[in-house]
């Protein structure tokens, strides 16, 4: 004879327990997800322990809110509070590696020759001219550094005239008295500060080529 099997039902205390684990295990999941829109209120917040990442649209005043976790994005336009006093400036920086040098400049412009005689050039002085055409023309001129050039062979026709050769112009004079020793233009010659430019004793011809100076 066969025997049936007979389902038993739980105990009470059973289905009390399985109740309680129930609860236990899905209890606070179930309170998490269903907290309705603005149910978390101030009162429900410690103070000092919320930040930036966990803020939502919800009731959370300042005293909730971590001081310094906050970022001037997260308020309006106005709300962020008056601007701070600068800051003390910090000390420089090092110097800073010197750079590579620039293109050279362009040489300064050098002027031409003056010729004594010339259209609005200092003229010859007393009985003096040029030499002779064969010769080089008496002229001067001042270099970018400041130093006057002599050239020319003068001549005068007479062993008698002591007058200057030439004066130069303002700007070309020498800053003093300058004397060239020379075996010609009677023992030397002088370009003195008022510009003259004057043989040391009475000659008829004078060579002035390679004589500088710097002026004053």
């Amino acid at each position: 004879m066969s025997q049936k099997f007979r389902f038993r039902h739980p105990s009470p205390a059973m289905v009390v327990a399985l109740i309680a684990l129930f609860v236990a295990l899905g209890g606070s999941s179930y309170a998490v997800v269903t907290l309705s829109k603005n149910s978390v209120r101030s009162i429900h917040i410690k103070d000092g322990q919320v930040k930036r990442s966990d803020l939502r649209k919800s009731a959370v005043d300042s005293a909730k809110v971590k001081n310094g976790s906050l970022l001037s994005t997260d308020f309006k336009s106005g709300q962020g509070g008056p601007k701070g006093d600068p800051g003390t400036p910090g000390l420089p920086g090092p110097r800073g590696l010197p750079g590579s040098p620039g293109p050279a400049g362009a040489p300064p412009p050098v002027e031409g020759w003056h010729e004594v005689g010339a259209a609005g050039e200092p003229t010859f002085g007393g009985n003096w001219r040029n030499e002779s055409l064969k010769r080089t023309t008496v002229a001067f001129y001042k270099d970018p550094f400041g130093v006057v050039h002599l050239k020319g062979y003068a001549a005068n026709g007479t062993v008698v005239d002591t007058a200057p050769i030439f004066t130069l112009p303002p700007g070309y004079e020498p800053a003093e008295n300058t004397p060239f020793g020379t075996p010609s233009c009677g023992g030397g010659l002088s370009v003195y500060v008022n510009g003259a430019v004057t043989p040391s004793g009475t000659i008829s011809a004078c060579p002035l080529n390679g004589w500088t100076f710097r002026a004053g």
